[in-house]
């Protein structure tokens, strides 16, 4: 498979997770919305950098830091408080919208 072909199944999960997050909120499973959430923006996440051929830490632990990027995923280590926003933004407009 090649960047594009992965990058677009790592999307398709994504939407998954976040189709999941809207069943959980319906059903009032609140770990579950922030656990799937979280999931649905990680893959996201994950396919641009695919996409663009990037390497990232193969960790679950997500608390390694912005730092820990390599070199060459410069332009998204700059990004990361505009995402870290967007997302935020993006979970209190859905939580506006179903609760």
């Amino acid at each position: 498979m090649n960047n594009i072909q992965v990058s677009f199944e790592a999307l398709k999960r994504g939407k998954q997770w976040y189709e999941g997050t809207i069943e959980a909120f319906k059903h009032k499973r609140w770990n579950d919305v922030v656990y799937m959430y979280q999931m649905a923006i990680e893959q996201a996440m994950k396919s641009i950098l695919i996409l663009d051929g990037i390497e990232y830490p193969r960790r679950h632990d997500m608390d390694y830091g912005k730092d820990d990027f390599k070199e060459e995923a410069f332009f998204y280590k700059e990004q990361v408080n505009q995402i870290i926003q967007d997302c935020t933004r993006l979970l209190n407009d859905f939580l506006r919208n179903y609760a």
